[in-house]
């Protein structure tokens, strides 16, 4: 196969450049949407967790609604998240499942997650983790 003469391959350096800066933004930003995608479901997946762990600890009858959140802080070491959590333990008592045995407790953690894509809009959103155990 012969090569092409040399003034056509000269002529299509320009269009390489020109090919390469109309598709680098939208692989940036499919680049940087998938890995913030995977940090957001990271961070979905540590409420379910801490929600989780703070709904076993709220199944023992002894357990206060202090225990609780401390067993939810303890889970979310390590877990950023653009706002504080909130948990929310019901029902909502001093001892969720005092005398309450076979019935249910849920804790409830609610945070806000920012996404940040270059070239485009940052965007807030909302996870939630939710744990739901039977009272001993």
């Amino acid at each position: 196969m012969r090569p092409l003469p040399r003034r056509l391959r000269d002529g299509e350096r320009g269009a390489v450049a020109v090919e390469f800066a109309l598709v680098l933004p939208v692989l940036v930003l499919l680049l940087f949407g998938i890995i913030e995608f995977g940090l957001m479901y990271n961070r979905q997946q540590a409420l379910h967790a801490a929600a989780r762990e703070g709904g076993r600890v709220a199944s023992l009858e002894s357990s206060t609604q202090t225990d609780i959140t401390t067993a939810v802080d303890g889970a979310l070491v390590g877990t950023k998240f653009s706002s504080t959590r909130a948990i929310t333990i019901s029902p909502n008592v001093a001892k969720p499942c005092l005398n309450r045995a076979g019935q249910t407790v849920t804790v409830t953690v609610v945070a806000t997650s920012n996404v940040d894509i270059p070239l485009w809009n940052n965007l807030a959103v909302g996870l939630t983790g939710k744990g739901q155990f039977r009272c001993e």
